[in-house]
């Protein structure tokens, strides 16, 4: 019995992990991810497909200007987290940096 409990529940995991990881990110919960990680950033989205999938971001932020490109993509990326690839598919990504 407690294996068929235990088994049910690794199916149901697996079942709304699943959900989860294939919903599209709205506009606003990205620009609410990258907000929180560039407070002064001036931040442009475009939904490129209008499937709230695959995005372009352009990213101006004084906190870039002392970084390469490497590492202004390397803060969007953990900005955005687990999302990237999972509710996040594609986003195409411009940094500037803001004199």
């Amino acid at each position: 019995m407690k294996f068929q409990i235990k088994r049910l529940l690794i199916i149901v995991e697996s079942f709304l992990t699943n959900i989860v990881n294939n919903m599209p990110m709205s506009k606003e919960i990205l620009s609410d991810l990258l907000k929180k990680k560039f407070p002064d950033a001036i931040i442009k989205l475009e939904d490129m497909r209008g499937d709230e999938n695959h995005y372009h971001a352009t990213i101006q932020c004084q906190g870039f200007n002392s970084l390469n490109k490497v590492q202004q993509h390397q803060l969007v990326y953990e900005a955005l987290g687990k999302h990237m690839g999972t509710t996040l598919h594609a986003l195409k990504l411009t940094t500037l940096k803001l004199r």
